[in-house]
């Protein structure tokens, strides 16, 4: 069963390269850590396309992150699924890699009442520039986290709040 949803999960991941663009790059390395921890059935009923748009927005807020500092937003995104748009709040973090990052998020998330469609935490070695530019991903984490180079990713899709909402509930995380 693990192979099987691994062999699917490969092939999703190849049509989100596909809809990145032969010169995606450093994009494309990022998606493929955003979605390879995904289940294969929480990616198969979106598209490709619309799977690739919401990594280029993850992409874009990845871009930069002040040295010893998180970095928090709600945002809007849309999934194609079937032919019907599925709108969605997006909660993005980018922080440096610690122990239960993901455990206090959702219990936060959880004690507004709130339930994540889908939650996306890959763990990478970061090269940024002095002033907290993205100069490149260079791979996946690892259990070295006091290294300076390691970040953790979150992405958790819920259904829509409204614009109230969503900036308490990044004020709070």
């Amino acid at each position: 069963m693990a192979l099987a949803n691994h062999a699917v999960t490969a092939e999703i991941l190849k049509s989100i390269e596909f809809q990145l663009g032969a010169s995606a790059g450093t994009l494309g390395t990022f998606a493929a850590h955003l979605y390879d921890g995904c289940p294969a059935d929480a990616l198969a009923p979106y598209t490709a396309q619309s799977l690739a748009q919401l990594a280029r927005g993850a992409f874009e807020f990845l871009g930069e992150k002040r040295p010893g500092r998180h970095s928090i937003r709600t945002r809007r995104a849309t999934l194609r699924s079937d032919g019907d748009d599925q709108p969605l709040t997006v909660i993005e973090i980018v922080n440096d890699d610690m122990p239960f990052l993901v455990d206090s998020v959702m219990g936060e998330i959880q004690a507004r009442g709130l339930a994540g469609r889908l939650v996306m935490h890959p763990i990478m070695k970061i090269r940024r520039t002095a002033s907290g530019a993205l100069d490149g991903i260079l791979g996946p984490g690892d259990r070295n986290w006091g290294d300076g180079t390691q970040e953790s990713f979150i992405a958790i899709l819920l259904d829509p709040l409204s614009d109230n909402i969503a900036r308490e509930l990044a004020e709070t995380l």
